[in-house]
């Protein structure tokens, strides 16, 4: 059956239009920081209010998922896209730190609806379409447009902040403003509906829970260790902004470099077909621990040194290739190992645990990034922060006795 809208665009490349315009169109994103302490707020304060988002995300990541498997997953896309177009709104007009916390909750919200439930749609399409096949190399491009897009609007970031501190976010609300009506396209698919046999839905949703955390013995640590290398990337890719100011690099510069990186990721995430193919999932799975050393010693010996400027350039570029595999490449391989692992009427929940523990890991993380910050300065926290690194080894090995990676 084909599916159509009233663009006449495939359901895929309308639903990366949606995914890219609503969360990926972020002109403030290169300048983030800056926007922080133009508004009295500290770079403490803005990891502690970044572990606030998470906090959010992770408190209702798995009831989202569960309701876009049991009702509309179109309906949940659609509030999630509006919810994030209102925290960009709240945030520019932000102007204490309640204001900014306000705004991160939206965000929050609205992530945590998207997350599982834009996987699960795209996944059930392409095998309504007998496309099941080409779920990876769709997931890969849905992940490669939004970096893309977030490429190109990086570069303008920094230059449309020097104009005017609140132009960035203007800019971003007006591209969130064409996403929701852009998901009101979207067609209803016909999905397998949750069928609860009578539990009550808090009930099911604990089950489910509890199969992808303990259940399964594969999905658990194809959960666990993803977001420890997730969250180790979410942590470089904001000390890229501070490691930049203290080089000495012009705020206007900043969006260039978050392109650079972006268009990186884009190429790894366009491509995690191909690479999955060439390297392998076990060796694409076990690269990443030791790729994700190399940008927390960059960054230590940038933070804790005084260097040239060229030096330091060169060990930003380390940091964003490495970054840019882990997280390109990652996310498109991991889900594509969940979804093969999980049935169509439980995939959305499972996908949010997944999400879920990413903020499980993330928000300590993020949080004590503030006191590391205030008390041992970016080079300690830096040094501290790469000691979950070593946790990583405990889920390597799992996966390995379980033969996923040989």
């Amino acid at each position: 059956m084909k599916l159509t809208n009233k663009l006449n665009l495939s359901v895929p490349l309308l639903l990366r239009l949606v995914y890219s315009f609503a969360f990926n169109a972020m002109f403030v994103l290169p300048v983030l920081i800056l926007y922080y302490n133009s508004k009295g707020l500290s770079t403490g304060d803005f990891f502690m209010v970044q572990s606030i988002f998470c906090i959010v995300s992770f408190l209702i990541e798995i009831p989202t998922g569960y309701f876009a498997d049991l009702y509309s997953r179109r309906n949940i896309i659609i509030i999630s896209v509006a919810l994030w177009f209102i925290g960009n709104v709240v945030m520019m007009f932000a102007n204490s730190l309640a204001m900014f916390i306000f705004s991160e909750t939206l965000f929050g919200f609205g992530r945590a609806f998207l997350s599982g439930t834009l996987q699960a749609y795209l996944y059930d399409y392409l095998k309504k379409q007998g496309k099941e096949a080409e779920a990876l190399k769709e997931q890969g491009r849905l992940e490669s447009f939004g970096i893309a897009i977030l490429a190109v609007t990086s570069i303008s970031g920094g230059f449309l902040f020097n104009y005017s501190i609140i132009l960035p976010l203007i800019i971003t609300s007006v591209f969130g403003a064409i996403a929701i009506c852009l998901s009101l396209l979207l067609p209803n698919i016909s999905e397998e509906k949750r069928n609860t046999d009578g539990k009550s839905k808090l009930k099911d949703i604990i089950d489910i829970t509890k199969f992808a955390i303990n259940g399964h013995s594969e999905i658990k640590w194809l959960i666990f260790y993803p977001s420890i290398m997730f969250t180790s990337t979410l942590i470089i890719f904001w000390l890229i902004q501070p490691i930049s100011e203290h080089a000495g690099i012009d705020a206007k510069y900043f969006g260039f470099i978050l392109c650079a990186g972006f268009f990186v990721k884009f190429f790894f995430s366009h491509f995690a077909n191909n690479i999955m193919l060439k390297l392998g999932f076990s060796k694409s799975i076990v690269l990443m621990l030791p790729l994700m050393v190399l940008p927390f010693a960059c960054f230590y010996i940038s933070s804790s040194h005084s260097l040239s400027i060229a030096t330091n350039i060169l060990f930003l570029a380390i940091a964003i290739l490495a970054m840019s595999f882990v997280h390109g490449s990652g996310k498109a391989i991991f889900i594509s190992l969940i979804n093969h692992r999980v049935k169509s009427d439980e995939r959305a929940t499972v996908i949010s645990v997944f999400e879920m523990m990413q903020r499980i890991v993330s928000t300590p993380a993020l949080f004590f990034m503030k006191p590391l910050i205030d008390y041992v300065g970016i080079d300690g926290a830096i040094m501290i922060e790469s000691t979950m690194l070593i946790i990583a080894i405990i889920p390597l090995i799992k996966l390995y006795k379980l033969n996923i990676i040989r």
